[in-house]
């Protein structure tokens, strides 16, 4: 008889096989944790770098209403010491005085800070020497409070919201600071408007480029101080004073976005 002979499997190449697939699953493994690493490490950093930017902001305005009342503070140190100058009166009274002369209407002042705080005391110092309830002539009744294009904070029209609701509203970030803003830390609630100008104003609820945003476009970030008792002589003298801001965004539309960004580069330049 004769025997069939099957012809034998290799083991040592379906071993070697084995193996191969091992270590090739292996690396794939580590390949995917090594991807799975660096995307969680960038996300983290991003959110690290997004926690950090929102500190500093909230940091910032903590740091900006702390400022108003110190400022208020050393307000009513003053008061304190008037003791000592009257005092000294009688000294002061014999030696001349040079006369400051006042200036008449609207007054110009630019702050040329880096800082946003030291904006701030400016804007302060400000709001402190406009005579609010006085009716004499060539007092100033309106100030221009332009920021200077070196403070990177105001560049960002965002940020500069941020610093005009520091300065005039009463309920800042949920409430968090209700009653805290400039005005109300210096009493002057009802005695003085903050109106808010920048070159990327752009109203609530409107379309990017819309022409009517230009009724509050200037040719930098600047806040207009006006006199509450001027506005209100203001509006009562107005047959229409309703009409007034739809009247200026028609004209505004009439006009059109390409003159107007030329306007607006032509003051820029001067």
């Amino acid at each position: 008889m004769v025997k069939c002979l099957r012809p034998r499997r290799r083991k040592r190449k379906r071993t070697m096989m084995i193996a191969e697939m091992r270590e090739m699953g292996k690396r794939t493994k580590e390949k995917t944790l090594t991807i799975w690493r660096t995307t969680t490490m960038k996300n983290l950093e991003r959110k690290t770098r997004r926690t950090k930017n929102r500190a500093e902001e909230r940091g910032r305005v903590r740091f900006l209403h702390t400022l108003c009342a110190r400022q208020r503070g050393k307000g009513n140190r003053k008061s304190s010491l008037t003791t000592r100058k009257d005092k000294k009166k009688t000294s002061i009274s014999r030696k001349k005085k040079k006369k400051k002369k006042k200036q008449t209407g609207i007054k110009i002042v630019v702050s040329e800070r880096e800082q946003i705080e030291d904006v701030l005391e400016d804007f302060m110092r400000e709001l402190k020497e406009i005579e609010y309830d006085s009716d004499e002539e060539g007092i100033t009744k309106t100030v221009l409070f332009v920021i200077s294009p070196t403070c990177e904070f105001v560049n960002d029209f965002d940020s500069f919201l941020d610093f005009a609701n520091v300065i005039d509203d009463a309920a800042l970030q949920n409430g968090d600071y209700r009653g805290e803003s400039v005005l109300d830390q210096l009493d002057l609630r009802g005695k003085v408007q903050v109106v808010a100008f920048h070159p990327d104003f752009v109203f609530a609820g409107e379309k990017l480029g819309d022409p009517g945003a230009f009724t509050n476009k200037s040719p930098y970030p600047l806040l207009h101080i006006l006199r509450e008792k001027d506005v209100t002589e203001a509006v009562r003298s107005h047959p229409d004073v309703k009409s007034i801001p739809k009247a200026n965004v028609e004209r505004m539309r009439e006009i059109g976005n390409e003159r107007l960004k030329k306007m607006l580069d032509g003051l820029r330049s001067l």
